[in-house]
């Protein structure tokens, strides 16, 4: 794009930093036309069925972690991380709802040629969406 081989392209949020950074005439050449939400980076998640003491252990280990200077160094050497933080399954919306939109335009591709699967597949998708919503709303709540 900024060197006028393409009228339009995508990339990621964390990556226009990096680009205004190492190429700042390129950079002045881009429009931003269109920010998604931000996807989380990375989030380390666990299985619900993990025993409480354990997922305390796994999770007070990360929250602590990143505070001494060698802990600052490994983190910094990791895409420039600085450390985590204590999070519930709410980042992840943008991720199921890729997901889901994934599925419903697979769906569509099919849809023509078999319209009482589309149907199916549809009335699935829309169950698994409202389930998935109630699932993450209810995570807002969840201190664990």
């Amino acid at each position: 794009m900024a060197e006028g081989r393409a009228d339009l392209g995508t990339n990621n949020t964390e990556d226009l930093p990096r680009f205004q950074a190492e190429l700042p005439d390129k950079y002045e050449q881009v429009k931003v036309i269109r920010e998604s939400p931000l996807i989380p980076n990375d989030p380390l998640v666990y299985r619900k069925d993990l025993p409480a003491a354990t997922r305390q252990r796994v999770r007070k280990f990360f929250i602590a972690y990143g505070k001494t200077g060698a802990e600052k160094a490994t983190l910094k050497s990791i895409n420039g991380l600085s450390g985590f933080i204590a999070s519930s399954s709410q980042p992840l919306r943008p991720i199921v709802e890729l997901d889901l939109f994934d599925a419903l335009t697979k769906a569509m591709a099919g849809g023509p040629s078999n319209p009482g699967n589309f149907s199916s597949v549809t009335d699935q998708l829309t169950k698994r969406a409202a389930r998935l919503d109630t699932l993450l709303n209810a995570s807002r709540f969840d201190t664990n």
